[in-house]
């Protein structure tokens, strides 16, 4: 089960996630949950199911479909929110092996989020103080990793997220970045410039 390193075992699953993983129509979800065929609970006073993480993987293993979860989370995955695309290019370059995911609009970052990446970065120069402390506390909750891009402002609130793994100021020194990507991903090229 090495593909599913970096996944939360406690994770719950709506029947929609669960439809995109096995890429069927929810309602075919629902009929499985509803027949037994995959476990999981019902919210009390509500229709809404929830299907944990070991159901999912017991389901999909009984149904020799397990592969469809491999698709679906990768634990090659980095996320990039709001940053420059020369970043997302740099990152790109030196990290050949990893799914980089650059995201530029807070939707689509809701939705990019329910798909565990290894680690998210967030700049503060494209995403507001209070969503970037948001989206770092979800990321924490979830027990994903985030590096935040802090405004150059001196002002202690933007230069500090207390809810990410790491801070870095701008101008992003590539050195440090390449050192705590190092610290998740496994070896780094030494940098020179800052972007």
């Amino acid at each position: 089960m090495e593909s599913h390193r970096n996944i939360n075992v406690n994770r719950i699953y709506t029947t929609g996630q669960v439809s995109k993983i096995c890429r069927v129509a929810p309602r075919t979800v629902s009929k499985w949950f509803d027949t037994g065929k995959l476990e999981g609970y019902i919210i009390p006073e509500s229709k809404c199911r929830r299907i944990p993480y070991r159901c999912l993987v017991k389901f999909l293993k009984d149904n020799k479909m397990l592969n469809l979860l491999n698709d679906y989370i990768s634990p090659n995955r980095i996320c990039m929110l709001g940053c420059s695309e020369a970043l997302t290019h740099w990152v790109a370059q030196h990290y050949q092996d990893y799914d980089i995911h650059f995201i530029d609009s807070l939707f689509i970052a809701g939705t990019e989020m329910y798909i565990p990446p290894v680690i998210t970065i967030i700049d503060c120069n494209s995403i507001s103080m209070t969503d970037t402390v948001s989206i770092t506390e979800f990321l924490n909750k979830h027990h994903n990793r985030s590096i935040v891009l802090t405004r150059e402002d001196t002002t202690p609130e933007y230069s500090n997220v207390p809810s990410a793994t790491h801070c870095i100021p701008h101008p992003v020194n590539l050195d440090r970045l390449c050192k705590i990507l190092s610290t998740y991903l496994g070896d780094f090229l030494p940098a020179e410039e800052t972007t």
